[in-house]
């Protein structure tokens, strides 16, 4: 889901009502708003049409000629973000909301720059301050719960969310920011929906691998494995993590000579590991486990004994040898 910047503000300028002061005379001051109005007015129209540097110009001369009106300093920011100029932009928003600390469009757009910048306290509290001044305000409460997705606070970004009243993108990365918010909450029918949206959208490799991850993580196994199998059909010498990821899920499925069989792939035997290499000790402890839920006892020590030797200062390692070794 995107908003679109300028007519939301449009809509704010052509329903406010012009405030001007300094005039001596009715007839002074009919030219200053007709003039104020002009120049305003053809920044918003370059605004809206795609034309920043004439847009700049209009707005730069507005401010020159009326530095305190706040919607100004406001619509400059907006134009100054597009132009990637952040730092005068959120001046700009600053000296907007000093001029008029009600003016809440002021507060929102600092709000979502600084989001974009990743300051996540900074634009919590100018959001918030927003959705103060108008509860109301789907942009806010959806970029709130933006935030709080961001900082994990899962509970608080799906309520913001939720008011904000606008639908899911379908945005990969988003998906997988909220789909792991729903695995985190125990919200696991959410989190299958947000899945099976996720399933229609491209993902690059290391989303997809997300994606399975959180698919494991919700026992939907074979979905995992029929997406890392699509996965490595992409690659003509698939990378050997690919293998490991193929091990745990069929292991997660209960399927362990499937699981052995990528694992072995991964950290061959012909080649042990060196001992700095505890990824390879993950992949023969996995080894070992699957081989005593086959049965096969003297496998699953010697797969053990080589994971303990691998990570000696991994303790879960050489408690699973044991574990074996006395049953």
């Amino acid at each position: 889901m995107k908003f679109c910047l300028i007519p939301i503000f449009c809509i704010f300028y052509l329903c406010s009502h012009v405030q001007h002061a300094g005039a001596d005379s009715p007839s002074e001051a009919a030219d200053q708003v007709a003039k104020q109005q002009d120049a305003f007015q053809r920044g918003l129209t370059a605004l809206s049409e795609n034309r920043p540097q004439e847009a700049l110009e209009e707005f730069t001369a507005a401010e020159r000629e009326h530095p305190d009106d706040p919607r100004v300093r406001n619509f400059r920011g907006i134009l100054l973000v597009q132009l990637g100029k952040n730092a005068e932009a959120a001046a700009e928003y600053q000296e907007s909301i000093r001029l008029d600390p009600t003016l809440e469009d002021a507060y929102r757009n600092l709000g979502f720059l600084r989001w974009t910048e990743h300051q996540l306290a900074l634009a919590r509290d100018m959001l918030e301050r927003a959705i103060k001044l108008s509860p109301d305000d789907s942009f806010a409460h959806y970029y709130l719960g933006r935030v709080e997705l961001d900082a994990q606070r899962y509970e608080q970004a799906f309520r913001e969310l939720g008011l904000s009243h606008q639908s899911f993108p379908a945005d990969a990365g988003f998906l997988i920011q909220v789909t792991t918010g729903y695995v985190s909450l125990g919200r696991q029918d959410n989190a299958r929906k947000s899945l099976d949206q996720l399933m229609k959208v491209a993902l690059t490799e290391a989303q997809s691998v997300q994606v399975a991850s959180l698919l494991l993580s919700i026992r939907e196994n074979d979905r995992a494995i029929s997406l890392i199998q699509k996965l490595n059909g992409r690659f003509q010498s698939p990378p050997p993590w690919m293998q490991f990821d193929l091990a745990l899920a069929y292991f997660l499925s209960e399927k362990y000579e499937n699981a052995i069989e990528h694992a072995l792939v991964y950290a061959p035997a012909e080649s042990p590991a060196a001992p700095e290499s505890p990824e390879k000790a993950q992949a023969w402890s996995l080894i070992g486990i699957a081989y005593a839920r086959l049965n096969q006892g003297e496998r699953s020590i010697k797969a053990l004994r080589q994971a303990a030797t691998l990570a000696p200062d991994d303790e879960g390692h050489g408690l699973n040898l044991t574990r074996e070794q006395m049953e």
